[in-house]
């Protein structure tokens, strides 16, 4: 089994209304080979990131920052999505 990403994680009242909670609710709904390859995304993130927090980005599972989503990484049908979601001075803060 590959192992999957764990960070910490927001509140439940800030998952509300995300039909995939948090970033690891949304690893559990993918096949292993697309898990790992979004799991390794969010473990680079978290190098440069370590305050970062599971949570919610325009209604998508993601690394929040001081309040602030950060980064989110999804599955679609034919290529993994990358947004990030921070702008720089919320970053620099």
């Amino acid at each position: 089994m590959l192992p999957s990403w764990r960070g910490p994680s927001a509140g439940a009242s800030e998952r509300e209304g995300c039909p995939y909670g948090t970033i690891d609710d949304y690893l559990a709904t993918l096949d292993p080979a697309d898990s790992a390859v979004i799991s390794h995304t969010y473990d680079l993130a978290l190098e440069v990131m370590r305050e970062a927090e599971q949570g919610l980005g325009y209604g998508m599972p993601a690394l929040v920052y001081r309040g602030s989503p950060l980064l989110s990484v999804m599955r679609a049908k034919k290529h993994f999505g990358i947004y990030p979601l921070a702008r720089k001075a919320e970053i620099d803060g």
